[in-house]
């Protein structure tokens, strides 16, 4: 709120004055929300996001950030949930403006699964930020992955004799 106070002195020296009280009520730019989204690069099918990953099979996935309004926009993984461990996916953070795209490539190896070679469950959540400083937006998704062994027939295996 501003207020202001006017004043003259007329030839009588008599004061006259008046004021004004200004209301400025600032509203926030608008703000497109960004989106995100996965591009599969690859014959490895991609079913709401997840993915069913064999050793010796690659999955090579863009990420793909979107933002109508041509803002500034940040991509980054954000949270791996799963087991620890040193995991050979890889994924590199990305600055740009309107779209902005980063595959996300594993290549897993038998050292990679859980002991007894057991499948393991993981969910990598990605984030994408525009940058409004008054009204900054948001986006979040995540790629469910279940990394198993290969899978093998041996009904039809006969031993030699």
């Amino acid at each position: 709120m501003f207020h202001f106070v006017l004043t003259d002195r007329d030839k009588c020296k008599f004061p006259n004055a008046d004021s004004l009280q200004l209301h400025v009520k600032v509203l926030p730019p608008e703000n497109e929300i960004p989106w995100l989204q996965f591009e599969s690069l690859n014959s490895l099918e991609l079913i709401d996001n997840s993915a069913v990953l064999q050793v010796g099979e690659v999955l090579e996935v863009n990420v793909i950030g979107n933002d109508t309004d041509q803002d500034n926009l940040l991509l980054e993984l954000v949270e791996v949930l799963g087991p620890e461990g040193n995991f050979s996916y890889t994924f590199s953070e990305v600055n740009g403006q309107g779209t902005v795209v980063s595959p996300f490539l594993w290549n897993p190896q038998c050292t990679e699964l859980a002991e007894n070679f057991e499948s393991l469950e993981f969910e990598f959540r990605f984030a994408l930020w525009d940058d409004k400083c008054f009204a900054p937006e948001s986006d979040t998704l995540s790629l469910s992955v279940t990394l198993k062994d290969l899978e093998t027939n041996q009904k039809d295996f006969v031993p030699p004799m």
